[in-house]
């Protein structure tokens, strides 16, 4: 009987022991957050970001992947080791606060961790409290923020596969700046003598940021665990160091942090203030650009419900603002088409008899009797040279466009990706693992606008030349547009599907 006394006993044991070993977790959840705690270290185990544009919750921190957490040294001791031996954290939970409080007899110290969340934001407001017991010299703590805030590579996408899928410091000083580690040995330090006003990491459309304040002494960047064959800057870190190096007896010391960790859609940056954030990297008036284009498109698709329509009568709103430009442009190569039957002859008739200067000189002259210039032909590119910096534009609005992510049009699955019609089953170099359509029915549809507002010599035949210029012209087009966001060649070629055809009715009117 007493046998089975002590072995009923120890199962009882070995099982609260087995039991006490699994972290039981903390929660808040909004519509725009879900952050869950471990109520063991105090420390988060997922910081979920929820938005309706997303088919799934991002986690920006994930358990074994990413996390943010004080760390560091009290007395040569960790902190886990401390609220070990003070027994663990207690936790009180309110609405909208989650407080952690590791005090007990056994410690030297008090420490009060506090955290304020709000509703229908990406926000949370972070605060710690220690109280010291007694004289502490070895202090030594910081927060860390990562590896990385989960994102992972973008694979088959070709040579701009690192644009689709990176992880890098961003920060405000007098402006806002970023730094990419492109080597895993590489250290990037802030100090608290540049004028921080935030720091964090972010990717192509999340962020997690700190509003530091004075309450830090440093922030290093750097790669963590580097095992990422396409982009080792996925795995980088923050290191924020706290300015406390030693505790008086009975004195207080507040360490508190504003907190952004989201997505980098306009109404929450601005929500939050970050709206500075948006196509930091740009000039002033490109910017501002963006941002109108932004607003445009914006209000298109709540009218129409989807992007890749919400493009096409983008590109069409363009065309009809620039639509004055080009019926002149068009107007003037058609007075020069004209003018090539009165001047072509006589130019041919100088390159018969005068060569050189005098050839030259003979040629302009004739130009100038009929006052036009040989560059004259380039005028119905002026229209599409207009559109240029509205493409410049384009490039990084669709390209940076939360609301793109996950947006489908037709057979195109996102357009912020190529529209990865095929696949290829393996990958090559710089066209990745995909056949890419849409790029090669852009690079057809430029071709032809361009060919046809070309000038044909004097006997009616296109020039050799021309013909091999327009084909490298197609292929560097091609090249270039192929590992493009869709949204972007979409645009594009919409653009020139409306060159084309107001080229062509303002050609059969004139027959008429």
């Amino acid at each position: 009987m007493n046998n089975i006394r002590i072995i009923l006993f120890s199962l009882i044991f070995f099982g609260i022991q087995y039991l006490n070993s699994f972290s039981y977790s903390a929660e808040f959840k909004s519509d725009n957050l879900e952050i869950k705690f471990d109520t063991q270290n105090a420390k988060i185990l997922h910081w979920k970001v929820l938005n309706e544009s997303l088919s799934s919750p991002h986690e920006l921190i994930k358990d074994g992947n990413s996390y943010f957490g004080l760390e560091g040294i009290i007395e040569g001791e960790t902190l886990d080791y401390w609220a070990q031996i003070g027994g663990g954290w207690d936790i009180t939970k309110n609405l909208d606060e989650m407080i952690f409080n590791l005090k007990s007899e056994n410690l030297p110290f008090e420490l009060k961790k506090s955290w304020k969340f709000y509703q229908n934001s990406y926000r949370a407001d972070l605060s710690y409290e220690f109280f010291s017991k007694k004289k502490i010299t070895d202090v030594n703590l910081y927060l860390k923020l990562g590896p990385g805030i989960n994102e992972n590579s973008v694979e088959g996408l070709g040579i701009s596969g690192n644009t689709y899928s990176f992880t890098e410091l961003i920060y405000k000083t007098d402006k806002v700046l970023t730094k990419k580690l492109e080597n895993k040995n590489d250290v990037f330090l802030l100090n608290k003598n540049d004028n921080l006003d935030w720091a964090g990491l972010h990717s192509r459309y999340f962020l997690f940021i700190l509003k530091t304040q004075e309450n830090f002494s440093d922030i290093k960047l750097f790669i963590d665990n580097a095992d990422d064959k396409y982009d080792i800057s996925l795995k980088s870190s923050l290191k924020i160091d706290l300015p406390i190096s030693s505790f008086q007896k009975n004195k207080k010391y507040l360490s508190s942090f504003q907190l952004f960790g989201g997505t980098k859609t306009k109404s929450d940056l601005l929500e939050s203030s970050l709206e500075n954030v948006l196509f930091q990297s740009l000039w002033d008036w490109m910017r501002y650009l963006v941002l109108g284009i932004m607003t445009i498109l914006y209000w298109i698709n709540s009218y129409i419900l989807n992007w890749g329509i919400s493009i096409i009568i983008l590109a069409i709103l363009v065309r009809i603002v620039i639509h004055p430009i080009a019926k002149k442009a068009t107007k003037s190569q058609q007075e020069f088409l004209k003018l090539q039957d009165v001047i072509q002859p006589q130019i041919k008739e100088i390159k018969q008899k005068f060569t050189g200067g005098e050839q030259s000189q003979r040629i302009l002259n004739i130009y100038e009797k009929y006052n036009t210039s040989p560059l004259a032909s380039l005028k119905p590119l002026l229209a599409l040279g207009i559109q240029i910096p509205i493409f410049i534009a384009l490039f990084h609005l669709l390209g940076q466009t939360f609301e793109l992510k996950e947006a489908s049009f037709l057979w195109i699955k996102s357009l912020a990706e190529p529209d990865k019609f095929l696949s290829l089953g393996t990958e090559f170099p710089f066209f990745g693992s995909y056949f890419n359509l849409l790029p090669v029915i852009m690079s057809l549809t430029n071709l032809v606008t361009i060919k046809i507002s070309s000038i044909s010599s004097e006997d009616g035949k296109t020039n050799v030349l021309q013909n091999i210029s327009l084909g490298l012209m197609t292929i560097g087009f091609f090249l270039l547009f192929y590992s493009f966001p869709s949204g972007i060649v979409l645009y594009w070629t919409m653009a020139n599907v409306l060159h084309l055809g107001y080229y062509l009715l303002t050609i059969k009117t004139k027959q008429i």
